[in-house]
């Protein structure tokens, strides 16, 4: 990881993610070289569980693949929006469909920073 420019972290997270998949994901990294490093190993997950998971919106990336809305809030804000014009373009989303799932995401994103004195049901 750190000859990707990674924090060692990253070695931690991959694998515990990831597993023997790992590899993959830091080899893809390379095709986002023009990216930060943080936002190329992003897109290189994107790629990975779209194209070899189930991931099937940005709900699915960013809360149950990644768990990025929980343990890693704020990176979402640096890689936002080429994950989305990644999906966007993996997915083949029509416009309709990539405002309905930036609205989602805008939606969880204040759910997950914002205290609500009564639940919500």
């Amino acid at each position: 990881v750190s000859e990707r420019g990674l924090d060692p972290y990253y070695a931690w997270y991959l694998t515990t993610v990831y597993g023997e998949q790992s590899q993959a994901i830091l080899d893809k990294m390379l095709e986002f070289s023009s990216d930060s490093s943080d936002i190329a190993l992003a897109r290189a997950e994107a790629w990975f569980t779209t194209h070899h998971e189930m991931v099937n919106s940005a709900s699915d990336f960013f809360v149950r693949r990644t768990g990025r809305l929980y343990f890693d809030i704020g990176s979402i804000v640096e890689v936002r929006a080429s994950i989305m014009q990644d999906l966007q373009d993996y997915l083949a989303w029509d416009a309709e469909r990539r405002q309905k799932e930036e609205e989602v995401l805008d939606m969880l994103l204040h759910d997950a920073t914002h205290y609500y004195d009564e639940e919500l049901s």
